[in-house]
């Protein structure tokens, strides 16, 4: 387990020395979470637009893949590796 804490440290030290302003105003415009919103409204409108008749169903879908890979990759992965 030090092995791998030292590791993740020292990449974590590598990324952090490579300072780059532009990287750094891309990656706070990427996180913000109304960045996407016209996407997925976009995403929406086409999803409804094709697949008129089954867009409910798309969308319960994809919500519930959404929801069931997220609380997978917490209890599977997060709480078992505490990473």
């Amino acid at each position: 387990m030090e092995t791998l804490q030292h590791f993740d440290e020292q990449i974590l030290l590598w990324i952090n020395g490579h300072y780059n302003i532009v990287f750094d105003q891309v990656m706070i415009f990427a996180s913000g979470k109304l960045t996407w919103l016209p996407l997925y409204l976009v995403l929406l409108y086409l999803i409804i637009k094709r697949y008129r008749q089954f867009s409910i169903a798309i969308l319960f879908a994809i919500a519930s893949t959404l929801v069931l890979t997220d609380q997978l990759s917490v209890h599977l992965f997060k709480e078992v590796f505490l990473r």
